[in-house]
């Protein structure tokens, strides 16, 4: 069973059938690329959400983001360059703003009045990350205000594909019964369900391992391992581990064109050495048989008592904000 601390927030009823749904996108933060990739004055394209996107840094090392189509005739405007700070097209040198708006054609005699769509954008992690609405309804989550940067070391994991929906794979963080079944971690207090507010909800777990070698590894024959599972929006998952050493994992998912998972997992572990090392095998322990299960899924919504998580998570989704 899981304990709830809060009763559900009320939130926007705008839209239904979203989880789980590969034939709409919710709005969110999505990761596009790391941040080394794009360099000043360059553009990259990416394939994301069922549409090129065009990335370009300018010269204050700012970065936008528009769709890839030219609203001349649709040329790809990745191909093309960075001017003034706008994206130049590489077919008949047309300049979008990064408001996407043409903002001069050197062949027309009067500049026409033709955008094409833009999107917010941030810069956070060592990653660039794209918004698919208006305006964020969420911000991308930070290390706590009581944890000091200073004591932590990012590591970027290489990128993943899973074959079940993203919300699947994020949802896999709340269902705290498989970790009983299928990690064999025995509680030592009952997990504590929380929402925070209509983007966020929060599980809290405790316990310890039965397996004598993961003991071992993650050093919880003596100590529980404890641990704050919280879902950002529908794409981003932030893990703390407070005990037996504290650390964070932070899982993004994005859709990919067939409605299957691309993830970018990143940590902030302490420092280098033995007690990162310790770290990344407590994750690895916790999360290891998961994969398999994910990437053979046919799920549906079967949801019983004990997957009050799980529920809760799919109500969320289903009244956030579609992609128009």
């Amino acid at each position: 069973m899981i304990r709830t601390l809060s009763p559900p927030q009320p939130v926007g009823t705008s839209a239904s059938g979203l989880f789980c749904n590969p034939g709409q996108t919710v709005q969110s933060w999505y990761v596009a690329m790391p941040s080394r990739r794009l360099r000043r004055g360059k553009v990259v394209g990416v394939d994301m959400l069922g549409r090129r996107i065009a990335f370009w840094r300018d010269s204050a090392r700012d970065v936008h983001a528009v769709d890839a189509a030219c609203p001349h005739l649709g040329a790809d405007l990745s191909l093309g360059d960075v001017i003034d700070g706008g994206l130049r097209c590489p077919f008949h040198h047309w300049r979008i703003g990064s408001d996407g708006a043409c903002v001069d054609a050197p062949c027309e005699r009067k500049t026409p009045n033709r955008s094409t769509r833009s999107y917010p954008v941030a810069e956070m992690h060592g990653l660039i990350w794209m918004f698919n609405g208006p305006t964020p309804s969420f911000e991308i989550p930070t290390l706590p205000e009581d944890d000091d940067p200073k004591r932590y070391r990012r590591v970027r994991v290489p990128p993943l594909h899973l074959n079940c929906h993203p919300h699947l794979a994020l949802a896999n963080g709340l269902d705290v019964t498989h970790f009983d079944k299928l990690h064999g971690l025995t509680f030592s207090s009952e997990p504590t369900l929380e929402q925070v507010d209509s983007n966020r909800l929060r599980v809290t777990i405790s316990g310890r391992p039965r397996s004598r070698w993961v003991q071992a590894i993650t050093r919880t024959h003596r100590a529980d391992v404890e641990a704050v599972f919280t879902t950002i929006g529908p794409s981003i998952a932030w893990l703390t581990f407070t005990r037996p050493l504290r650390f964070h994992a932070v899982f993004t998912a994005r859709p990919d064109a067939n409605g299957q998972t691309d993830t970018q997992t990143f940590l902030y572990l302490p420092g280098f050495g033995f007690k990162a090392l310790r770290c990344a095998a407590t994750l690895l322990c916790v999360l290891h048989a998961d994969r398999p299960i994910l990437n053979s899924i046919k799920f549906k919504p079967g949801f019983v008592e004990s997957d009050k998580a799980l529920s809760l998570f799919a109500r969320m989704i289903n009244q956030m904000e579609p992609e128009s």
